[in-house]
C-alpha cells in the first residue's frame, strides 16, 4: 500500500503547506489526534505475542512515523509558544481539515480502499528492507524524494528559533 493512502502523510503535506506559509491553516489539531490515535494504536497492538525484532525496517518506521508525527508538533509548539493569538482553532481551518479529509475518504474509496484495509496495513511483514520501500513507496526514486523531504523538513524544525 503506497503512501498517499495514509491520511498521516497527507497531514504532514499540509504541515509543509503551512510551514512555507502557503496555506494558514494551523495543523496544530490534526497532530493531536494523530498522537491520540498512535496512543490507543501502541494500547489495542501491545501483546505479548506481537514482540518486535529490531530490524532496518523497524528503525526506518520509528524514524518516519516520528518525524512526520511529531516533529511538526515541536514546530508547531516553538512557533506558537509566544503567539497571545490563539490560532490553532479557528473555524476556516477545522473547515479546512474536515474538507481535506473528506476528500481524503474520496480518494480511498475512488481506489476502492477502505480503512480498515489501510489500518491494518501496518501489521504486514515485509520480506527485506527493499520490499518495504517498493510496497509503501513504489520505488526507490520516490522514497529518496521522500527521506530528502523529511530530513530537510526534521533539520528545519531542529533549528527554528523564534
Amino acid at each position: 500500500m503506497y503512501w498517499y493512502y495514509f491520511f498521516s502523510f497527507w497531514i504532514y503535506i499540509s504541515f509543509i503547506l503551512y510551514y512555507f506559509k502557503l496555506i494558514s491553516f494551523n495543523p496544530l489539531p490534526l497532530f493531536i489526534l494523530t498522537v491520540i490515535r498512535d496512543i490507543l494504536f501502541i494500547f489495542l497492538n501491545s501483546s505479548e505475542e506481537k514482540k518486535s525484532i529490531i530490524t532496518s525496517i523497524l528503525i526506518l518506521r520509528i524514524f518516519l512515523v516520528i518525524s512526520i508525527h511529531y516533529f511538526p508538533i515541536l514546530y508547531l509548539y516553538k512557533s506558537n509558544k509566544n503567539n497571545k493569538k490563539n490560532n490553532h482553532y479557528t473555524l476556516k481551518s477545522i473547515l479546512f481539515y474536515i474538507l481535506l479529509f473528506i476528500s481524503y475518504l474520496v480518494f480511498i474509496d475512488y481506489n476502492n480502499i477502505n480503512l480498515d484495509y489501510v489500518f491494518n496495513d501496518i501489521d504486514k511483514n515485509y520480506v527485506s528492507l527493499l520490499d518495504y520501500i517498493n510496497t509503501r513507496f513504489d520505488s526507490l526514486y520516490i522514497f529518496a524524494i521522500w527521506i530528502i523531504i523529511v530530513i530537510y523538513m526534521n533539520y528545519k524544525i531542529i533549528t527554528f528559533k523564534k
